[in-house]
């Protein structure tokens, strides 16, 4: 959660900040200030777990199960993507999803200094890069 958290402020150049707050549809909550007004978003946090945790466990499959959230027009999904793998993201659709967005990150690199973030949008998906910096 803190990691799409801050790949989000790099991509969207706001200074988000998140609380857990685990209600039934959603984890936590995300704010930022857009010229003074306190903005608000709940986030449900899910992951494409490695092979070694569930082998049969996909992305197509994870996808389908975000219907059971039915109008939940201001959430907001983030997708671990914790599996080293490569995503032809031309079979992959979010768009008729019942939820705001749908936010696909994952490591890059072993060290985990490197992180992509993904998203739909109407030209296809876009992917971008980030270097997280050493704590």
């Amino acid at each position: 959660m803190a990691v799409l958290c801050l790949l989000l402020s790099y991509k969207l150049g706001l200074d988000i900040r998140f609380c857990r707050i685990e209600e039934s549809d959603f984890d936590s909550i995300f704010t930022w200030q857009d010229n003074g007004t306190q903005c608000f978003v709940p986030v449900q946090m899910k992951e494409l777990v490695p092979e070694y945790t569930n082998s049969t466990a996909s992305l197509k499959e994870l996808l389908a199960g975000l219907h059971k959230y039915g109008d939940s027009s201001d959430l907001v999904i983030g997708i671990k993507l914790n599996r080293d793998i490569s995503i032809d993201f031309t079979d992959v659709k979010t768009k008729s999803l019942p939820v705001a967005e749908v936010w696909m990150f994952g490591a890059t690199a072993q060290d985990q200094s490197r992180w992509s973030l993904f998203k739909e949008n109407d030209a296809g998906w876009s992917q971008y890069e980030y270097e997280l910096p050493e704590v």
